[in-house]
C-alpha cells in the first residue's frame, strides 16, 4: 500500500483536533500513515493533543494556514499527501482506503478528492448549511466554482471518476479532505511564500496536470461557525489573503467577462432575495431542512462583506 502524509494546520484547534486525530488513527488503512501538524503556537492545549496521537509537530508562526499546509509539506515524505484541516473528520474507517485506491486506479490522475460535505442532523443549522450547499460561501456556489456538489443536486447527473479541468472550470479545490501525489504537487509553487492551495492546483492545471479523480465519498467539515465570526472570517479572507497578496495569487475569482457578468448577477439575485428564497425552496424540497433558508441572509451578507473589503 502507499505511503501517506497527512497535513493538517492548527492554531488553537481544541474543539475539533482530537476527533479529527482520531478518525486517522481509526482508519483500517494497511500503508503507512503519517500524521505532519503545522501549529502556530497554540496555547489551548492543542499541542498535548498532538503528541498523544503521534503527529510530527512542526513549528510555524506566519498566522497563515496556507503557510502552514507549505511548511507541514516540506516535512511529508509519503508517497501520496492528504490535506486536511483540523476541523475535518473521516466519517468510515474505509476513508482512506477509498480514496487510495480510487487515485490507484487512475493514472492519468494527480488527486483525488470527495464529491460532497457529510451532512449531520445534530450540527448547527449554519454548518448543515454549508453542507447543503457544498461550500461555505455562496458567491463560489453561484459561479460555479464550489469544490463539492450540493444536497440537492441528483447524484445520477454526477460525473464520478475521471474528470479533466481547465483554467475556465476549475473549482476551488484542494483543501478539506484532498488526496494528491506528493511528487506530482511539488511540480507547482508550494514554497512559504506563494502556497495557498487553490493556488497550487491551478499550477498543476496550467502544467497539463489536469485529471482528478471524483470520488463518491463524503468528508465532514465541523465548522463551527457562529454568523458573525464567520462573517469577520470572509472579510479577513477577502482582504488579506487575496486582495493582499493579489499580485502573487494565480487563480483569479474573477478571469474574464463571463465571471463578470456571473458576479453582477450574483449581486442581483443576492439584494433582491428573490433568488435566495427560490434556491431554499428548492433545496428544501429535495432534501427537507431549515437550515436552507440560511441562503436568504447569508447571500446578501456576503456581498456587504465582500464590498467593504473592496473599498476599506
Amino acid at each position: 500500500m502507499k505511503s501517506v502524509s497527512v497535513v493538517i494546520p492548527t492554531f488553537n484547534s481544541l474543539r475539533t483536533i482530537e476527533t479529527c486525530l482520531i478518525s486517522i488513527r481509526n482508519q483500517d488503512y494497511q500503508g503507512k500513515v503519517e500524521i505532519i501538524v503545522a501549529d502556530g503556537g497554540s496555547t489551548d492545549g492543542t499541542k498535548a493533543i498532538l503528541e498523544k496521537y503521534n503527529c510530527k509537530i512542526v513549528e510555524e508562526r506566519s498566522a497563515s494556514p496556507e503557510t502552514a499546509k507549505a511548511t507541514g509539506l516540506k516535512q511529508a515524505r509519503g508517497e501520496l499527501v492528504l490535506l486536511m484541516a483540523s476541523d475535518n473528520i473521516l466519517p468510515q474507517k474505509n476513508w482512506l482506503k477509498i480514496m487510495v485506491n480510487s487515485l490507484i486506479k487512475e493514472p492519468r490522475a494527480i488527486a483525488a478528492y470527495p464529491w460532497r460535505y457529510a451532512y449531520r442532523k445534530e450540527d448547527s443549522s449554519l454548518n448543515r448549511y454549508f453542507a447543503l450547499m457544498g461550500a461555505n460561501d455562496p458567491v463560489a456556489w453561484f459561479m460555479g466554482k464550489a469544490d463539492r456538489r450540493g444536497w440537492g443536486e441528483a447524484k445520477d447527473k454526477i460525473k464520478f471518476g475521471l474528470v479533466k479541468f481547465t483554467p475556465e472550470n476549475m473549482p476551488t479545490l484542494g483543501d478539506n479532505g484532498v488526496l494528491a501525489w506528493r511528487e506530482k504537487l511539488l511540480k507547482a509553487q508550494v514554497d512559504e511564500q506563494h502556497f495557498s492551495h487553490i493556488d497550487v492546483f491551478w499550477d498543476l492545471v496550467n502544467l497539463g496536470l489536469d485529471q482528478f479523480v471524483v470520488v463518491k465519498n463524503e468528508i465532514i467539515h465541523d465548522t463551527g461557525e457562529e454568523f458573525w465570526l464567520f462573517m469577520k472570517k470572509r472579510f479577513r479572507y477577502m482582504k488579506s489573503l487575496y486582495l493582499g497578496q493579489l499580485k502573487m495569487r494565480r487563480y483569479k475569482w474573477v478571469r474574464g467577462y463571463g465571471d463578470v457578468v456571473k458576479l453582477g448577477g450574483y449581486c442581483v439575485y443576492s439584494l433582491t432575495l428573490v433568488g435566495p428564497v427560490i434556491t431554499a425552496i428548492r433545496g428544501w424540497l429535495k432534501k427537507p431542512d431549515w437550515a436552507w433558508f440560511w441562503q436568504i441572509v447569508m447571500a446578501p451578507a456576503m456581498v456587504i462583506v465582500y464590498g467593504l473589503a473592496l473599498i476599506l
